[in-house]
């Protein structure tokens, strides 16, 4: 058997003996779909009878993970010479598969999110045609750190080689931690075509960057503006811009004791 891929098998052919008249050879094949002959129609005179001719046949990329297939290449000669017409010669070839199913992601950007919601888009297909749909699931490591939409990748066979996408949005926590690892975590594939199932794919490291800093904020209730006689009061409002790992205190005084005072002048 001659193996077939994209490359092209070449043959000779020549005659055993002088024909009395042209003889025209036909090439064909049993099985559609699978070779293509780049010259099906050869024709030998008794002049040329024994110099070799070429015929050249390449492999058809199917985009199936169908597996080796045979193919029978037949030679069907036609002549008034009774000798070679209605002649068949039959050869075997094997077209061999290089559909390896495979599931394919890739991203345009570096895997980093942030905590001000940062996205990263990640797109997958598949390397060739399933059977039956594919499914793979994907969640974040840490449900703190980032969320994924939607939780899964759908393939079937009609949308297969096309692009399929999933985000990842940083989630903001008020901890000033800094940069926090997370991964992106695939369940193995799920599938009736046994080729495309139980495919597992290695999860993909990303980092959420941190956007808390230590600060506090100060808001106001009322006019910033008091009386004298005490009827008056300002409402002052204090609120940390991220958790603290250990407590923290607020001193609150006025620059002239004489004109007002504050209460509590403490926050803890």
């Amino acid at each position: 058997d001659d193996l077939l891929y994209e490359r092209v098998s070449e043959f000779s052919l020549l005659l055993s003996k002088r024909p009395t008249s042209d003889v025209i050879i036909r090439v064909s094949v049993d099985v559609s779909g699978e070779v293509v002959i780049q010259n099906d129609e050869i024709v030998f005179t008794p002049e040329d009878y024994d110099k070799p001719q070429m015929v050249k046949i390449s492999g058809i990329m199917d985009s199936i993970e169908d597996g080796d297939q045979k193919v029978n290449l037949l030679f069907t000669a036609s002549s008034e010479d009774i000798a070679f017409n209605n002649k068949t010669v039959v050869r075997n070839l094997l077209n061999k598969n290089v559909d390896k199913p495979e599931i394919l992601l890739s991203y345009n950007s570096r895997l980093e999110t942030s905590e001000a919601g940062e996205k990263v888009e990640i797109s997958g297909e598949l390397s060739s045609k399933p059977l039956a749909p594919v499914t793979v699931s994907v969640k974040v490591s840490d449900p703190l750190e980032a969320v994924v939409d939607p939780k899964s990748f759908k393939f079937n066979p009609n949308n297969w080689d096309e692009s399929q996408f999933i985000t990842v949005t940083g989630l903001p926590d008020n901890q000033m931690d800094g940069a926090k690892k997370y991964y992106l975590e695939f369940d193995k594939s799920e599938s009736d075509d046994e080729k495309y199932n139980g495919i597992q794919l290695e999860n993909l490291e990303l980092v959420n960057r941190d956007i808390d800093h230590a600060d506090f904020l100060v808001r106001y209730e009322g006019s910033l503006v008091t009386r004298e006689k005490g009827s008056d009061r300002l409402k002052v409002y204090v609120k940390l811009t991220s958790i603290p790992k250990h407590g923290v205190s607020v001193e609150l005084n006025v620059n002239d004791e004489t004109e007002a005072e504050v209460s509590p002048a403490q926050l803890v």
